[in-house]
């Protein structure tokens, strides 16, 4: 890549009024792993050819990677607007969980789950470890929503949440991780609450002394 940077650059500077060098070049930079570099030229390049679907969608992804969420959900709602799909309103679902805008998150989902065509939709999820795995779009997005009840405190809603991920998809493996975290809690509050009643009763009946007089 760094070579082909090199030509096109070459390119750029011989014909500065080609402007379709400078949309290869976003797309370059993209490819590249550089998302500050294509979100500069990218941004630049839509203020002259605003309706570049493509080139709107690929500035919105180098967004949301450098971590600009905002103006990546905003980008990726205009985009819905003028051509709607389960993908993209996943991804709309996922910023908007990130940025914990909960009840905007749930009407998204609810727009996912009542769309056919999603049901067929498969999504790569990634994992910490640098794995991936591909899962039915509707099992995310509900995953997605057990997050959002789970920031939210709302342990039991998110266990239905995901155990109905994995429903639609018994191989999903982010649910099950979920659900073993609210395991954990579920656990450490029984332990808590054990303890308690084990220092309860000790208070309520101190024993009595045994040395003699």
């Amino acid at each position: 890549y760094p070579v082909a940077r090199m030509a096109l650059l070459s390119i750029i500077q011989n014909n500065p009024n080609q402007p379709a060098y400078l949309d290869s070049l976003v797309f370059l930079y993209f490819s590249s792993g550089m998302p500050v570099q294509t979100i500069s030229l990218g941004r630049q390049r839509l203020e002259k050819n605003p309706d570049n679907n493509l080139l709107a969608e690929v500035v919105a992804v180098a967004e949301e990677a450098a971590g600009f969420l905002k103006e990546a959900l905003e980008r990726f709602e205009q985009l819905d607007k003028r051509n709607s799909t389960p993908l993209r309103k996943y991804k709309i679902a996922s910023l908007q969980y990130r940025l914990k805008r909960f009840a905007e998150c749930q009407g998204t989902v609810n727009k996912i789950m009542s769309d056919p065509s999603a049901d067929t939709t498969v999504i790569q999820i990634g994992y910490p470890d640098g794995s991936y795995q591909n899962v039915k779009l509707k099992a995310a997005s509900l995953n997605v929503l057990g997050m959002a009840a789970f920031d939210l405190n709302q342990l039991e809603d998110a266990e239905a949440l995901y155990q109905a991920a994995l429903q639609l998809d018994k191989d999903f493996l982010q649910p099950k991780i979920n659900l073993s975290a609210i395991n954990e809690i579920k656990n450490q509050k029984k332990q808590e609450g054990n303890n308690s009643d084990s220092s309860s009763k000790s208070e309520n009946n101190p024993k009595s002394p045994s040395g003699k007089k």
